[in-house]
């Protein structure tokens, strides 16, 4: 089950990396897969990610971004991006 598997991530990749540089003429040599909680522990490994905005964003109790510029923990920052993809 586990050979399936990583057959299936290698041919993701591979489809991947034929778009970008179809799209983009950009060879693609290495790629980088991660879950949610990788993406927040990447971001708090760097002590956060600067994120500017031109109006103050808030979702509930998630988070607040206000105008301007600010350094946000890596759950600030995945909670913004799944805002940004859901209103696109």
């Amino acid at each position: 089950m586990l050979h399936i598997l990583r057959m299936n991530v290698e041919i993701t990749q591979k489809i991947l990396q034929l778009a970008v540089n179809g799209i983009t003429g950009i060879k693609i040599n290495h790629f980088a897969s991660f879950n949610f909680e990788g993406f927040e522990n990447i971001i708090d490994s760097f002590d956060g990610i600067e994120i500017c905005v031109e109006t103050t964003q808030r979702e509930g109790y998630a988070f607040e971004l206000q105008k301007g510029c600010q350094v946000v923990t890596g759950a600030t920052a995945l909670n913004w991006v799944v805002l940004e993809i859901q209103k696109s």
